[in-house]
């Protein structure tokens, strides 16, 4: 009897804790961004077409970006009782991918001196405008899609506790997400992937 009714108090607080989970974050999200807002000057300082990051910052922005690929995460599951240990490739290719930028970073740096985009860069190098709108195209549709399925995948998860509103759901988090990013730019989007990691890292300990 007692047992039942643990699992009745645990089950109705079970929704306000998602909730709050949700909301804390997101409200310190807004505070971080605001926070960096005065450093915004110009359209340079919003997007990052200029060197402000730290090495430590890079790292922890790359690293929370990286494990916050909720898409990746669920197909590696779903397809571990099929593929086994032969899904070692994409994790060692993925590695191996920022082991190879590590050596190569410093060649980038000396033929891209003025920190260009990799579509104004193409555009640059290649002397065609067209170059660089077909980058500039194909590289939206690339983000928009990633965007959209790494939404929908992240708001699917909390179907147990919206039912059939998730796409309701992944409605409002999107205007959220382009809310408080709107505010200050790549600088608040480095700012909550610093408390994003460490997030990470205190739900795994």
């Amino acid at each position: 009897m007692h047992q039942s009714e643990g699992s009745l108090i645990m089950s109705s607080f079970a929704p306000a804790i998602v909730l709050a989970a949700f909301l804390a974050p997101a409200l310190l999200y807004v505070w971080l961004a605001f926070t960096h807002r005065g450093e915004i000057n110009s359209i340079r300082d919003f997007f990052p077409l200029t060197r402000f990051l730290s090495g430590g910052a890079y790292g922890r922005s790359t690293a929370a970006g990286g494990v916050s690929v909720a898409t990746v995460l669920l197909t590696l599951i779903n397809l571990s009782p099929m593929l086994g240990l032969g899904l070692l490739v994409t994790i060692a290719s993925y590695a191996a991918s920022f082991a190879i930028l590590y050596f190569v970073a410093s060649r980038i740096l000396k033929a891209n001196p003025q920190n260009q985009t990799i579509q104004a860069f193409l555009g640059t190098v290649y002397a065609s405008k067209a170059t660089r709108v077909v980058s500039t195209f194909f590289s939206l549709i690339a983000y928009l899609s990633i965007f959209a399925t790494e939404l929908l995948v992240g708001a699917t998860i909390l179907t147990p506790f919206f039912g059939d509103h998730v796409l309701a759901f992944a409605g409002i988090y999107l205007v959220f997400i382009v809310c408080y990013s709107s505010i200050s730019g790549f600088k608040a989007i480095v700012a909550t992937e610093k408390w994003q990691i460490r997030f990470v890292v205190g739900a795994v300990l």
